[in-house]
């Protein structure tokens, strides 16, 4: 039986800060990070006032309708507390089916929401507040005399973020064993066991020193200011960051907005994309099946005729917003357990293309492609956890993988996720290797 979780209370001042990551040291250990720097939205968090986690396949739903449920009860103290984001953050595995046994992953479980102590955040309406989340037993006094404190600290921090110098290495880019397994999946696909899957790889990275956290962040904030920038901290000191081109779902106010992101070329291709008929079949594909797992939550789900065109730095997509109006049954923890996975990121049909990825892809996902984000009073903001790494101390591993379909090619699908990949090998400075080819 899942625990009840007491309500929260929040206490917010505003504060001038000139940026949220660079004061971010003066604090105790980022433990959350999510900000998309053209939308003027960021939220850090400091530290864990409660932790909510799954270890067992059995656990992961009925403690994110806890979640869901817990976060209506935030009280605020004040005028600005009433816009708080989250105030639980965190993120779920790829598969929450079945337990992983990658070491690495050990610190994160299938899922891990916390309610940080301190939260730094701005909105284009609020600016930079400070809030301090209290249990019900804890002194508002207490909480006054704390963020005053802080407030003092952060405005004193002028000094802009410095630049990564440790070049770091690429010592294995797994392309070898992916261009079998998305030969595997071809034949799967012409054999009419799958109509498309995502195929992933893992890209092993080593610094002669520990990564610095918040210049790596700082990179890739800056490189892709479109994206949500994003960090997760496990308690074990594990870091699991990115910058995720999409969203899987905003919940608020009896809507459901996500999108599909299906269908890749280099930038200078874009257009290209439109008339590609492997891509625009891919991305139908996508977008079928999010209609698909909507319909049965929703009186209406609205979706543009056509796909546009999604441009980053690094890679164009294929882009096709939809909203859909929630039935009053349906819960936030419903929507994100029919979405989750989309076939963006799993495959279609969704339980084959699971079963192929188990056998075949020999990656431990951990939280790659899973859901990462916030829940709230009424709300949620989940993204595709794309374009990330798992780093811990000198090490780090970067996740990148693309969709395959009948028409795909092996070669041509391990030069996207090269493209992919920039993302991330950029942030951590690293240099590549001839060793990191096998």
């Amino acid at each position: 039986m899942v625990e009840p979780l007491p309500p929260l209370r929040a206490l917010s001042i505003p504060c001038e800060v000139e940026d949220g990551l660079s004061a971010a040291h003066v604090l105790d250990e980022l433990s959350v990070y999510l900000e998309c720097a053209n939308e003027q939205q960021a939220v850090l968090g400091f530290g864990a006032l409660l932790e909510v986690r799954s270890t067992a396949p059995s656990d992961v739903w009925p403690q994110v309708e806890l979640i869901t449920n817990a976060g209506a009860t935030l009280e605020p103290l004040d005028g600005l507390s009433a816009h708080v984001p989250g105030p639980w953050f965190g993120g779920m595995a790829f598969d929450v089916r079945r337990s992983s046994a990658a070491s690495e992953w050990a610190g994160f479980g299938l899922g891990r929401w916390i309610a940080p102590r301190l939260l730094l955040w701005r909105s284009p309406v609020s600016g930079w507040v400070l809030t301090r989340l209290l249990l019900p037993h804890d002194s508002s006094a207490d909480a006054r005399v704390e963020l005053s404190q802080c407030r003092q600290l952060l405005q004193n921090v002028r000094e802009p973020l410095g630049e990564l110098t440790t070049v770091a290495i690429l010592t294995r880019s797994g392309s070898d064993s992916y261009l079998q397994t998305v030969a595997a999946a071809l034949k799967a696909i012409e054999s009419g066991e799958l109509l498309k899957v995502m195929v992933a790889r893992g890209m092993d990275v080593l610094s002669p020193s520990p990564f610095v956290i918040t210049l790596v962040l700082n990179r890739l904030r800056g490189h892709f200011p479109s994206c949500t920038t994003f960090l997760f901290r496990a308690p074990d000191g594990a870091c699991f960051l990115g910058a995720s081109p999409e969203r899987l779902c905003r919940i608020a106010d009896g809507h459901v907005q996500t999108e599909a992101l299906a269908g890749t070329s280099r930038p200078e291709a874009a257009e290209a994309l439109l008339h590609s008929d492997k891509d625009l079949r891919e991305h139908a594909v996508v977008v079928e099946g999010i209609q698909k797992a909507l319909a049965p939550l929703c009186t209406r789900v609205d979706t543009p005729p056509g796909p546009q065109l999604k441009r980053l730095p690094n890679v164009a997509h294929l882009h096709t917003p939809l909203r859909g109006t929630l039935q009053a049954t349906a819960s936030a923890a419903s929507v994100i357990r029919a979405l989750h996975p989309t076939p963006s990121v799993g495959g279609t049909p969704r339980e084959q293309a699971l079963r192929f990825l188990e056998t075949h892809e020999g990656l431990a996902r951990g939280w790659y492609a899973g859901p990462v984000g916030s829940f709230g009073a009424g709300k949620a903001e989940l993204f595709v956890a794309l374009r990330c790494a798992l780093v811990q101390g000198c090490t780090a591993r970067v996740y990148v993988g693309a969709g395959i379909v009948r028409g795909s090619t092996p070669s041509a699908e391990l030069t996207e996720t090269g493209l992919k990949a920039r993302v991330l090998l950029g942030a951590l400075n690293v240099q590549e290797t001839e060793s990191a080819s096998r």
